[in-house]
């Protein structure tokens, strides 16, 4: 699947996923124009464990693998998410 580009694609991304649900649809497509879309190549991250983190990553498609760095630097896998996941700075939930 292409990454989503324009404005209803984003929206029907979004609706589809569990945290925006409760939104109205004007809510979601004011949401969507705030997104931007990402790809990544597989094995590319999309930030680092200690980065400082300002965004919230919505899964539109594909895999991501999660991971830490293991006491002897070995990447440790703790989750795989697919579609719909979110991940990123989790304190922007909280503000």
């Amino acid at each position: 699947m292409r990454r989503p580009d324009d404005l209803s694609e984003k929206s029907a991304v979004l609706r589809g996923i569990d945290i925006f649900s409760a939104l109205s649809e004007s809510d979601i497509r004011a949401f969507a124009e705030k997104t931007r879309s990402l790809s990544r190549s597989p094995g590319k991250a999309f930030f680092r464990e200690n980065d400082s983190g300002h965004e919230l990553f919505v899964l539109a498609s594909g895999l991501v693998s999660i991971t830490v760095r293991g006491a002897d630097s070995e990447e440790i896998e703790l989750s795989r998410v697919g579609p719909g996941a979110f991940f990123g700075e989790m304190a922007i939930l909280e503000r």
